[in-house]
């Protein structure tokens, strides 16, 4: 019955982010990606949860519209949940090209920061299974990942980069 209630919330928390005018508060989205981290199983199971790789989906198919705040959020549940090799081949076959081409954006001075972070900790997922180390590998995304290296960036997004370039 709990797993039912999560569900439902996560379901209500998707059709919120789907208005173009609603903004994120990073204090309740810091403490989702907490939550959905942990190792106990009443919340930890989210990252499995069959319907989930459909409301990213079909989320990031709006995603033009949305404030920058849900975008972030997007990206960041993307990367917790390509963590699974499942998922991943979800995901990946429907939104890898936008992926793709966000990562190629990623040295843009036109992206936010908090996004260029969000990215990265998609790529910093898929180092944990084949299947997305060989799509970084094949997109490119690594290359463009490691050039973030040669530019002045933030704190934040230096240790992302160093992270990705020590897995």
């Amino acid at each position: 019955m709990e797993n039912t209630l999560i569900q439902n919330k996560v379901k209500l928390l998707f059709e919120k982010i789907s208005d173009p005018k609603y903004v994120m508060n990073n204090y309740y989205a810091d403490h989702f990606f907490t939550k959905i981290r942990c190792a106990d199983p009443e919340v930890s199971y989210l990252r499995s949860w069959p319907l989930l790789p459909d409301l990213i989906i079909e989320a990031l198919n709006h995603s033009g519209h949305y404030h920058n705040t849900v975008k972030v959020f997007l990206i960041r549940i993307l990367g917790v949940v390509a963590q699974g090799e499942v998922n991943f081949a979800k995901i990946f076959p429907k939104k890898g090209d936008e992926i793709a081409k966000a990562f190629s954006e990623i040295n843009s001075h036109n992206m936010d920061s908090s996004l260029r972070v969000a990215y990265l900790e998609v790529a910093l997922a898929l180092v944990n299974h084949n299947s997305g180390v060989f799509w970084l590998l094949e997109s490119g995304a690594w290359r463009e990942i490691l050039r973030l290296c040669n530019e002045k960036r933030t704190v934040f997004v230096v240790r992302q980069t160093y992270k990705f370039a020590s897995s």
